[in-house]
């Protein structure tokens, strides 16, 4: 059985005797997915996903507007609205971390509040059931206290002695972080299924870059951004990139992505199809940015989110390069860090540092957890 069916059943047993409940749930679901899948993506994206992370099929052409007519049917309370297509989307929400957010709003609507915590109560409490890998209970910390990051959250949850994404022997800690631009870049490894045995940890990649305006309010962004990773020699045999990168791979509708390889050097290149990137990229359906592993022993290892200034990396929507006295003002932030020779030589200058440390489970290590 599907974990689709498994919820579809649990679901419908537990909420029989309380229709107002699921109706508000409901109502929830659409408003939630019409808020995530606007205009085409209800119809080209949203589909393809609730089959690839939940196993439900939306066949297209059905009668009622298609899934868009069935999300706004949601949204609008109709009684008679699609169930399975609130279902699917609930399951989702658990499956895809980036729409975790969603999960505790929706379990307050079918499940109501602890009345001692008055924190939404989980399907796992109420039902005693969970899809595969739980990373997504995270989240439902940081709802639970609205000061938590998402670093905390995990904390706190290791603390209590619960997982989080499958029992594994390694856990990536990040230990330092440096933004130059922060509110326009920056990136993050972390883990999702974890390793795929004792001894080896795949980890994935998500990547920030938003556009700002000028002091006239047109908007300018990078339109090429490059990921590095810096381990010692003795490690490198360990590192295995996902090769499916060395194609070029569509992220995002105006992002492309390319594993560059430079001797025994790789580098991960994000550019802008047109213009500018402009998002939040999220991997993970690629598949993991590289493995580590056999681990044997800890590791400490850094990377780098940077762009190349001697090239016209700063453009407008238009593909027009920032004027001189614009980049100058960026560049006096970038600059303030130091750079090695050779970086400043050939014009790379870095936007975020990012340290991390992969160590044992039980090995009490006190850095700050990877969220």
């Amino acid at each position: 059985m599907s974990e689709f069916s498994q919820l579809k059943t649990l679901l419908l047993k537990k909420i029989a005797g309380n229709k107002t409940a699921f109706l508000a749930f409901k109502k929830a679901a659409g408003n939630f997915a019409l808020r995530e899948f606007p205009g085409r993506r209800m119809d080209d994206e949203l589909p393809e996903l609730l089959f690839e992370a939940t196993g439900y099929r939306y066949e297209k052409g059905d009668m009622g507007g298609g899934l868009p007519g069935r999300v706004r049917a949601l949204s609008a309370g109709q009684a008679g609205a699609d169930r399975n297509v609130a279902i699917a989307i609930y399951l989702l929400f658990m499956k895809c971390p980036e729409y975790h957010h969603y999960v505790p709003l929706l379990e307050e609507q079918l499940f109501g509040t602890d009345p001692d915590t008055k924190h939404p109560v989980s399907i796992k409490d109420a039902l005693g059931w969970e899809p595969a890998g739980v990373a997504w209970r995270i989240e439902r910390e940081v709802f639970a206290d609205r000061n938590f990051s998402r670093k905390e959250a995990i904390a706190s949850l290791r603390s209590k002695g619960q997982p989080f994404g499958d029992q594994k022997s390694w856990l990536l800690h990040t230990v330092g972080e440096e933004l130059k631009l922060g509110d326009m870049c920056s990136f993050s490894l972390f883990e999702l299924d974890g390793a795929r045995s004792d001894d080896e940890l795949s980890l994935f990649l998500e990547v920030s870059a938003l556009s700002a305006p000028d002091e006239n309010g047109y908007r300018y962004g990078f339109n090429k951004l490059i990921v590095r990773l810096n381990f010692e020699g003795r490690h490198k045999p360990l590192l295995a990139f996902n090769l499916s990168f060395l194609k070029q791979t569509k992220v995002a509708e105006n992002c492309h992505a390319i594993l560059m390889d430079s001797g025994q050097v790789r580098r991960m290149c994000l550019s802008a199809k047109s213009g500018y990137l402009d998002g939040r990229f999220d991997f993970r359906e690629m598949g993991h940015f590289f493995r580590l592993g056999p681990l044997s022993e800890p590791i400490d290892f850094s990377g780098q989110l940077t762009f190349n200034c001697l090239e016209e990396s700063l453009v407008y929507r238009d593909g027009k390069p920032l004027p001189s006295a614009n980049k100058s003002r960026l560049m006096a932030l970038v600059n303030s860090e130091r750079h090695s020779d050779a970086d400043s030589v050939f014009g790379w200058r870095v936007l975020c540092d990012q340290k991390y440390s992969v160590r044992p489970n039980a090995d009490g290590f006190g850095g700050a957890d990877n969220g």
